[in-house]
């Protein structure tokens, strides 16, 4: 997932700005989807950023030292994923901004090939960042958090 996302938010950044360079004019919710979607994707590349060098390495390091547990490792990886549930919940927040500043996803009339395009992955990216947010709160940091109380 975070593969998908570091690679899509490019693509749907790439396409919100041609569109809105394109049809800003005439659509005026344009300019604010781009910017609301700059500042949604910085803070998630941020995010999958701080969870890839930080806190999975964290969870790593306390799977290997089952046998000899650090108090500063389990802590870390405690606050790390308390933080990165905070963040999910704003990912959420974000993510309903930008239903409601595209309308739910609705092509405005006479859309063309690439307004067209952006929906569809927007849409896409949505629905893959909701499966990814649900493993990690769901599956990963309750396994992880259930790791290191164990230690």
């Amino acid at each position: 997932h975070h593969r998908y996302a570091k690679e899509n938010a490019i693509v749907v950044y790439k396409l919100m700005q041609k569109v809105t360079d394109q049809h800003g004019d005439k659509h005026i919710e344009l300019p604010r989807q781009l910017e609301g979607t700059f500042l949604f994707l910085h803070d998630l590349l941020n995010h999958i950023n701080k969870e890839e060098n930080l806190l999975f390495p964290c969870i790593k390091q306390s799977i290997l030292n089952k046998k000899n547990p650090q108090a500063a490792i389990s802590s870390s990886v405690r606050d790390s994923i308390i933080l990165m549930e905070k963040h999910h919940e704003r990912t959420n927040e974000n993510l309903q901004m930008i239903r409601m500043l595209t309308n739910n996803y609705t092509l405005p009339k006479g859309a063309c090939n690439s307004y067209n395009y952006l929906i569809k992955k927007l849409k896409e990216f949505e629905d893959d960042l909701l499966v990814h947010v649900y493993l990690e709160n769901k599956i990963l940091f309750p396994k992880a958090m259930a790791l290191i109380e164990n230690l």
